[in-house]
Parts: structure tokens; sequence; C-alpha cells
């Protein structure tokens, strides 16, 4: 869309959201990633989101930061919104739209150091008598481990498997983009990885509540991208891109 008809359509949809919209392309929205994923969630995020805001011919920036301070920013208006969030935290946030169409679908996976002697856990709760690994600044990990005794916190995935491999910590959970491939036996060298994700949830855009009818546009955009496929293909031509999970 040319700038111009861009300014004009704000125009006639009043003030608010001219100040929803920018007039073009050298101001750009801010939209946050998380700066500590490791799992194929933020280059996802950058694809589908950064080809719908083409579409609607709105200029896009990601900013990558850590996902408490992002959300202190988008939720004062500091910038436009979040890339990747779960239906829960939009609705504790009411000053966020949640974009309705799925961006992508967060895993949780739960791994075990060799020798594990029981089946591994099929639920967070039945974890409590082991010691933990997970990486630091995960904030679902965090939540979901709130109220577990025995945690070990480490810098990156790779660290958490060379921690169960040495013995420090008995389960490890990381979280992935659903579609990556799941990591080869020889690669983890005899961690033990569980059969089926614990935890499936789908993530979302939101947005700044100034950028209400901009919302509306960009989930027809998402819409027509998943019902066509080509939401498919762009999160397959990511994640065959990254590098193995393996222990470093």
């Amino acid at each position: 869309m040319h700038p111009s008809a861009l300014t004009r359509r704000a125009f006639t949809s009043g003030l608010g959201l001219l100040a929803a919209l920018p007039v073009g392309a050298e101001t750009p929205l801010r939209i946050a990633i998380d700066i500590n994923d490791q799992g194929g969630l933020t280059p996802v995020a950058r694809a589908i989101i950064g080809r719908a805001f083409e579409r609607v011919g709105v200029a896009l920036h990601f900013e990558p930061l850590p996902l408490r301070r992002s959300l202190r920013m988008s939720s004062s208006g500091e910038i436009d919104g979040e890339a990747l969030r779960t239906a829960a935290l939009a609705d504790e946030h009411p000053e966020l739209l949640k974009v309705p169409t799925a961006i992508a679908i967060l895993e949780v996976h739960l791994f075990a150091r060799p020798g594990f002697p029981e089946a591994l856990p099929r639920r967070i709760q039945d974890m409590r008598p082991w010691r933990i690994a997970r990486q630091r600044g995960v904030v679902l990990l965090e939540q979901l481990l709130a109220k577990h005794p025995l945690q070990l916190e480490v810098q990156t995935q790779g660290d958490m498997l060379q921690a169960l491999r040495h013995g420090q910590a008995d389960l490890g959970l990381l979280t992935m983009a659903a579609g990556r491939g799941r990591p080869a036996a020889a690669q983890l060298d005899g961690v033990l990885h569980g059969p089926e994700p614990l935890l499936r949830l789908p993530l979302y855009l939101l947005l700044h509540q100034r950028h209400r009818v901009l919302a509306g546009e960009l989930n027809a955009e998402l819409q027509a991208m998943e019902a066509g496929g080509e939401a498919a293909r762009l999160r397959e031509q990511v994640l065959v891109r990254l590098p193995p999970l393996a222990i470093p």
C-alpha cells in the first residue's frame, strides 16, 4: 500500500487511528521478540508476522527484549506489541489486543539424565522429587516450576543437556517450536527425551489497544496465509534451517 493511501485511511478513521498507524516506512511499529528464545519460535514469528505486516503496508521493526521488560513496555505503549504471547497473558492485559490467528505453537519438552530410574513423568506435578534444569529467562518454565523446590538455572538449552549428562540434574525442560525436528539419540549422548511434549500452547501477536484497526487487518492476512498454506510453508522453511538440538 502506498504511504499516502495509508495516511488518508488513518485520517478518515479519526485521531486514535492516526496514533495507531505509521505515516510511512520511516516510522515502523516496534514489536518485541524474546531475546532468550533458542527453540525456533522467534524466527518463525519474524517470517510470518513480517509477511503479514508487509501485506498491509505497515513498516515493522522487531525488538529483541527479555519477556518481562517487553511486557511492561508494550502495556504502557512505549512499544507497539508482542510477537508471541499466550492467550492467558492477553486476558490479563486488556490494554493489549490479541490478534486471533495463532502465529506458532510452543511445545514444552522433557529430558532426563542417562539411566533415569523410572518412567518419565507425564505431568509437572509428578516431578516434585527430582532436580529439574531449565533455561534462565524462559518465563513460561519459571511459571510452571514456581513451586518446585529443586531447580537448576542454566544459560542455554545446550547447558541444560550438559547438566543432565553429567548428573547435575535429573530432569530438564525446554521450549521448542512445534515442527522442529526431534534430536537424534546420537546427538543426546545418552540423555533421554520424552516421547511427546508435556504441553502445547498457541502463541499470538499482541498489539497495544491503539492499534485496534490494524489488528483486524493483520488477522485477515494471517487467516488468508493459514488457509492458503503460506504460513505452513514459511514455518517449514524456517525450522528446517535451524541447527539440530545437541549436547555441545
